[in-house]
């Protein structure tokens, strides 16, 4: 195929601190999901494309692209 379409959902959560104690607590976290556009004929090419919604520290929802290509 020359296209290939995969819908993702997903969940993030991050942390970040200056000792092991900090870990235990969640600084961000969100829900949503995308899109990835796979070229099977570029090799390793994915575009995808994504939407999420905090879930902690609440702010407005957001959109992201990018695309990849491994070697």
């Amino acid at each position: 195929p020359w296209v290939v379409v995969q819908p993702i959902a997903f969940v993030d959560a991050g942390s970040a601190g200056d000792g092991v104690g900090t870990f235990a607590r969640v600084d961000a976290a969100s829900v949503g999901g995308g899109i990835r556009l796979i070229l099977p004929r570029v090799y390793g090419f994915v575009a995808r494309f994504d939407y999420a919604v905090p879930l902690v520290n609440v702010g407005g929802a957001g959109f992201s692209f990018g695309a990849q290509q491994f070697f």
